[in-house]
């Protein structure tokens, strides 16, 4: 059986749970007696988002489980087939990358500051998916960029600056 999908989603779902417990303590954004969506805002936000990724996974997932339990053996053996050429080093490098990416990156931030260590860890990322360096720090600049509009001037919330660089 492949609970691929259910164990995904239900990891998906229990970290969203968790990014959405440590961001209710984040503080208030108050202006003049008005509350406003504050630095708590944008990980609750995503965090429902990943929520609703994680169940839509998991009853693909349960969906997937009654598929195969309907198909002959036949069948079944070329499903099983499939799925194995799925997974591949370069797939699993992937997500040692992500998750080594996640697990660093706010250390990372720490040191080199909120914008730079985005720009970086956004380059990274896209050239370990393939994308061509150029291009990687083109769209990391411009992924940086939009951040820093939305969060640093719309909604005036500061980026932790680091120690080595403070910008």
């Amino acid at each position: 059986m492949n609970y691929k999908n259910i164990v995904y989603g239900s990891i998906l779902i229990l970290l969203s749970i968790i990014v959405i417990l440590i961001s209710l303590e984040f503080p208030s954004y108050v202006v003049r007696g008005q509350e406003l969506p504050g630095p708590s805002f944008f990980p609750q936000v995503i965090s429902i988002f990943l929520i609703l990724i994680g169940i839509y996974e998991i009853i693909l997932g349960i969906l997937q489980t009654f598929k195969l339990k309907k198909l002959n053996e036949e069948d079944l053996k070329k499903e099983e087939g499939v799925r194995k050429t799925v997974v591949t080093k370069k797939g699993l490098f992937n997500i040692t990358v992500v998750i080594a990416g996640i697990i660093l990156f706010v250390p990372f931030i720490n040191l080199v500051g909120f914008k730079l260590g985005l720009f970086i860890f956004s380059t990274i990322l896209m050239t370990t998916f393939s994308v061509r360096l150029l291009r990687a720090v083109i769209y990391s600049a411009i992924v940086t960029v939009i951040i820093i509009l939305i969060f640093d001037y719309l909604f005036k919330i500061p980026f932790p600056e680091g120690i080595l660089f403070s910008f």
